[in-house]
């Protein structure tokens, strides 16, 4: 018991300003009944308790009571922010607004009712039926924790539980292993497991299983990734949550996952959790939906971000006043940006900001202020000084050529699953990216000589679960809303932006169709059918 109130103590300070100050409360009380105590008979202690147990147990019916509106209305408004208009998000806006409301109350009165169990308990410490009316509470709070995606809270509530219930197995199960089955892999694939594991923020895959064709296994609940070597084909990845009490089975049709175009990694159909659990501040910044899950089509996605080489032999293919009207070049203050052809040789000129490189096709790059990647091959590098527009007639071409049948922009939920995988995590890395592992603002010092893009894949630390490169800075990338195809904005971040807020998976930047900037790249897309790759 005492151990349950040193965690009860040690928890109730976590709490926020408002609740603090009713805990704050409990421990002068609990003082006073103290010495009351002494005063009163047992059965005087017990009248209290009762008394104290039947207000906590009004408080709890109001909660649960509450607790089922507001679960109707979150799947309300969350369905309206799925839904592929404006006007829905403003709707599921003002419905998210009345059920963030209707969960405050339900917190106050869940932790109110915890109080007082609390300090019943502690006058009555060898009442059970306390007791399990304190752990059926927690659980109550800890449904309601999951429910609304408060990571923090759950584990202060599970650590409570495991001291006042240490044999619970409402408690064991929420870890106990579940059991996985990988299916329809053919016996020939070799197929490797990993597990992603948390440190200091970053998320790192470990090996977790390895073998040949259909696998079955034990799994904790947690974030994984298969990676399937399909003979004759690129590896295949598909990512996963295990959650708690929830057996699962993950079918590889093989059929349908052989061929998506050269250079692209197939996102498999399924579901991801989209948008963010920030704060309601953070979230109305960004632009982006509450966290929760989202299923998608299959689509292919290009590894890497669209280069300068890939656009100069689009401009090639394309006669000479078009070539001129999509040759990359801008003047801002933002930075300069020229690609023009001199005497049969393309050249790039570029000011990322007050400091000019400049080199022909087939020349070093140079970055004099970098201890690090200071040489670039600027063909490799992702294609900027573009727009929307001319990234939508880039993709026309790629299709109607037959480069890349079915090509186009991602959509915002596509980039973002593609992005994350399956676990809502806030940057390709986890919950932080630091500069180390991604070309953002402070990669390179923040000096006007270091300020610039980087060669395709030279961040391998910050690729994306389905191992797509430079989903996290080098070039903000162009996709389209998936609300309204008219509308652009731009995700990841970039080598000019800061990592913790623009870099954020969720945000996104609205773009202009004519707007161009020495930041702003594009990747593709491309329509995906089962029945062989490309669709056609």
């Amino acid at each position: 018991m005492h151990d349950f109130v040193r965690v009860s103590r040690r928890q109730s300070a976590r709490r926020t300003l408002g609740v603090a100050a009713l805990a704050l409360l409990v421990p002068a009380s609990l003082a006073g009944v103290g010495l009351v105590t002494r005063m009163r008979s047992k059965a005087e202690v017990r009248a209290v308790a009762e008394r104290t147990r039947s207000e906590a147990a009004i408080l709890n019916v109001n909660a649960r009571e509450k607790s089922t509106r507001a679960r109707d209305e979150r799947d309300k408004a969350l369905s309206l922010f799925d839904e592929p208009s404006r006007d829905s998000k403003q709707r599921a806006e003002q419905v998210w607004a009345g059920v963030l409301s209707l969960e405050r109350l339900i917190d106050v009165e869940l932790v109110r009712a915890e109080q007082l169990l609390e300090s019943a308990l502690l006058t009555n410490p060898d009442d059970r039926s306390l007791r399990g009316d304190l752990s059926r509470l927690l659980f109550d709070r800890l449904e309601f924790a999951d429910r609304v995606g408060e990571a923090s809270r759950v584990g202060e509530i599970v650590e409570r539980l495991r001291v006042l219930e240490p044999e619970s197995s409402r408690l064991r199960a929420r870890s106990a292993p579940v059991r996985i089955r990988l299916s329809n892999v053919p016996p020939s694939s070799q197929v490797r497991v990993e597990r992603y594991v948390e440190r200091d923020g970053l998320l790192r895959p470990e090996v977790f299983r390895e073998g040949h064709g259909t696998l079955e296994f034990a799994a904790e609940p947690g974030s994984y990734r298969a990676l399937v070597g399909l003979p004759g084909s690129p590896e295949f990845i598909e990512t996963f949550l295990v959650r708690p009490g929830e057996d699962a089975e993950i079918s590889f049709d093989s059929r349908g996952r052989t061929r998506p175009p050269t250079g692209f990694v197939l996102i498999p159909e399924g579901s991801f959790l989209w948008g963010t659990s920030d704060s309601e501040v953070l979230r109305a910044v960004q632009g982006a939906a509450p966290l929760h899950p989202v299923r998608l089509s299959a689509f292919a996605i290009a590894r890497n971000e669209v280069t300068f080489a890939d656009w100069v032999e689009f401009l090639d293919g394309l006669r000479p006043a078009e070539r001129e009207h999509r040759r990359p070049m801008i003047r801002s203050s933002k930075g300069g940006l020229a690609l023009e052809r001199i005497d049969g040789r393309w050249r790039l000129k570029m000011s990322p900001t007050s400091y000019e490189h400049e080199a022909l096709w087939g020349e070093p790059f140079r970055y004099p202020g970098r201890s690090r990647n200071e040489i670039q091959d600027w063909r490799r590098m992702p294609v900027s000084g573009i727009g929307p527009v001319d990234a939508v007639r880039y993709t026309e071409w790629l299709s109607s050529t037959g480069r890349v049948p079915g090509a186009r922009l991602c959509s915002d939920r596509e980039w973002e699953k593609a992005a994350r995988g399956a676990d809502g995590r806030t940057f390709t890395t986890g919950s932080r990216v630091t500069p180390e592992l991604a070309n953002v603002d402070e990669t390179y010092g923040q000096k006007a000589s270091t300020f610039g893009p980087d060669e395709a894949g030279s961040h391998p630390e910050s690729d994306s679960p389905y191992a797509v490169h430079d989903m996290q800075g080098n070039a903000l990338e162009i996709v389209r809303s998936f609300r309204d195809s008219s509308v652009f904005v731009g995700k990841g971040g970039s080598w000019y932006y800061d990592a913790p807020f623009s870099g954020r998976l969720s945000t996104a930047e609205t773009i202009p169709p004519e707007t161009r900037a020495s930041y702003l790249g594009v990747r593709i897309c491309a329509d995906y059918d089962h029945q062989g790759g490309g669709k056609r």
